[in-house]
């Protein structure tokens, strides 16, 4: 699983450096999910299962998580086990430095709903929001991102055939104008 996710995330990475690109918030959106990604090697102490189920790469060379819905992306809900959705509302940049050099603050948040086979408990779903907590605590900087406040929950919603529990992660970082 491990090597699986790190040719992922240096396939990632080399398309974004082939494009030039400078740090925005689709750079931020990037490194959020390469950072939630993680706790793909994190197993659930009860039956052993990972919380990311393993990548698979179609026939074009893409590489999806069988149970992570991405924004905008083709994806067939589990019929059984936890699944994510997740989703990015970034907000407009402010100017933190003088000049056209200047770097902007983004503030934003990211959304991922932790999702559950409807009447099947909270055991796992509490499980997978521990990982996530522990990959987005208040002070934690990677990438050059800080969270600004340690991932929470909200009250879960329940839908005609699953439990979903919203997941919030506060998030900063200083971007290139």
């Amino acid at each position: 699983l491990k090597t699986e996710y790190f040719t992922a995330v240096i396939f990632l990475n080399l398309i974004w450096i082939s494009w030039g690109c400078n740090m925005t918030d689709t750079y931020i959106e990037q490194k959020i999910i390469e950072r939630f990604l993680t706790i793909a090697d994190t197993f659930d102490d009860g039956d052993n299962t990972p919380v990311i189920t393993s990548p698979v790469t179609d026939t074009d060379g893409n590489v999806t998580y069988p149970n992570i819905q991405f924004p905008n992306m083709s994806f067939k809900r589990p019929v059984s086990g936890i699944w994510f959705e997740i989703f990015f509302l970034p907000s407009m940049p402010q100017q933190q430095e003088l000049g056209s050099a200047g770097r902007n603050r983004w503030n934003g948040l990211v959304q991922i709903n932790v999702n559950y086979p409807k009447d099947s408990g909270t055991y796992e779903p509490n499980f997978a929001f521990d990982c996530i907590a522990g990959k987005f605590r208040r002070g934690d900087i990677f990438n050059g991102i800080r969270v600004q406040q340690s991932a929470y929950r909200s009250s879960a919603l329940i839908h005609d055939d699953y439990y979903s529990m919203p997941v919030t992660i506060w998030c900063q970082a200083d971007l290139d104008n």
